[in-house]
């Protein structure tokens, strides 16, 4: 139930941002606000069409989520993530390090960072996987 309602709140967040983004900017050439709407409305109608078909066949569902995720599922989920945290501090630190003497600018930085946490969170699961 919480993931169809961060899926509706997060629609509405990029519908708002779009119209806002189309309201404040009156530039020709800027598309963003327009994308940010079609976006936000295709996750809008998806999310709607999912929360309809969950509650349609919720016990079907629910039966086959509780086959597939069982305790070996979660101890994977928690020690990937918590491997992931520790990964992912040592790169921002790195970043840190090396922006003291390179100019890097902050999206840049960002970007290495977030591709750095889901490289590692894939990896270390597929690690843990195979160990446990």
């Amino acid at each position: 139930m919480n993931k169809f309602i961060l899926q509706i709140i997060t629609s509405i967040f990029f519908i708002s941002f779009g119209a806002i983004e189309l309201f404040f900017n009156k530039s020709i050439n800027s598309l963003h606000g327009y994308y940010a709407v079609i976006i936000g409305s295709i996750l809008l109608i998806y999310s709607i069409v999912s929360y309809i078909k969950y509650k349609r066949n919720r016990k079907e569902v629910d039966l086959e989520l509780s086959k597939e995720f069982d305790e070996r599922d979660e101890l994977i989920q928690g020690k990937s993530s918590g491997l992931t945290l520790i990964l992912t501090t040592f790169v921002l630190f790195i970043t840190m390090s090396v922006a003291n003497f390179i100019t890097i600018p902050a999206t840049n930085a960002l970007f290495i960072v977030l591709l750095a946490g889901i490289i590692i969170q894939f990896l270390s699961r597929k690690y843990y996987e195979r160990i446990i």
